[in-house]
């Protein structure tokens, strides 16, 4: 955990979380977010749950009937309740629809169907914010006027925890592939308390902010990066926002690539914050630097402290 009020720290100042699994589990490579604390992994066969601040982790076995599957992590504040919703991916025109499954922490109770999804294929990435699960997903297939070929339709998705209940709502805008002779990335993140979805590369960053989900009325903005972009090395990755409305890049792919720059659009300004020292992570896990190459680097911008145990939660095997 870094400090993001400070203009620069040393490895000393980071806090550190450690989480170590037995060697033989193999886990998927997928988005992951920070829900009220708590962070999900998923191996092949089951999905795990870490609370960072009590250093304690819980495995919950998948259903059978779910071999690949988006695993989703959703909080309603209102009564203190963790769902886990998985749903089946890769669905196609020609196969049967797989019904999400959904599990109540703590509930005692087994996973069991939801009737009322629409036929969806979701897609990795998701947002957790006030009570409701936002993620992109195909949810229809339109046929191409030209050749008569099957098109998805990209939407984004919302779950309301508390109800558990679908719907969808319409992209409210969509980049060109270039701007400014580099490509444009998309992307769903959580800006200020609201959903957003945002357009993006090194130079500018195009922003629609969802006001009002009902009504599916979005707020529109465009922040161009000040000069110069050297200020950002040559592979950083928006990975969020900070409370104050600060985006949140994160640049390389191994640890002595660590460090984090914070964009004020207000101000418009850059400011970096150093991360992980190369020579003491290699003193904590070893030196051999096919690992270090093979690792991978996520951002958890609204990850808080919670002192919730995991001990009493009926799983398979709590830790």
């Amino acid at each position: 955990m870094l400090p993001i009020h400070k203009n620069s720290t040393s490895y000393s100042d980071v806090n550190n979380f450690h989480i170590i699994f037995p060697p033989t589990k193999v886990f998927c490579g997928y988005y992951t977010i920070s829900v009220n604390g708590l962070i999900t992994f998923r191996p092949n066969t089951e999905i795990i749950i870490w609370n960072p601040t009590m250093r304690e982790h819980i495995t919950f076995i998948k259903p059978k009937t779910s071999k690949h599957a988006r695993c989703f992590l959703g909080y309603d504040s209102t009564e203190n309740t963790y769902k886990l919703l998985l749903m089946a991916c890769s669905y196609r025109k020609c196969e049967k629809y797989q019904k999400p499954e959904i599990l109540t922490l703590g509930s005692q109770e087994s996973w069991r169907v939801i009737e009322n999804s629409p036929a969806q294929d979701p897609k990795c990435m998701y947002y957790c914010i006030n009570g409701v699960l936002y993620y992109k997903a195909v949810i229809s297939f339109e046929e191409d006027r030209d050749d008569h070929s099957i098109l998805p339709s990209l939407q984004i998705m919302s779950f309301d925890v508390r109800s558990e209940l679908f719907k969808s709502i319409q992209l409210p805008g969509r980049a060109n592939q270039y701007q400014d002779g580099l490509m444009l990335e998309e992307s769903l993140m959580s800006y200020q308390g609201k959903l957003a979805w945002v357009c993006y590369n090194s130079n500018i960053i195009k922003i629609w902010v969802l006001k009002d989900a009902e009504k599916q009325v979005w707020s529109e903005n465009e922040f161009v990066l000040p000069l110069p972009q050297r200020d950002l090395p040559e592979i950083a990755w928006l990975h969020g926002a900070t409370s104050t409305g600060e985006f949140i890049y994160v640049s390389g792919n191994a640890p002595k690539d660590i460090s984090v720059f914070y964009y004020d659009p207000v101000r418009e300004t850059i400011r970096s914050v150093k991360g992980i020292e190369y020579e003491q992570f290699r003193r904590c896990y070893g030196s051999n630097d096919n690992f270090v190459s093979s690792l991978s680097l996520h951002a958890f911008p609204d990850h808080i402290e919670n002192l919730m145990s995991l001990k009493n939660i009926m799983c398979c095997s709590p830790v």
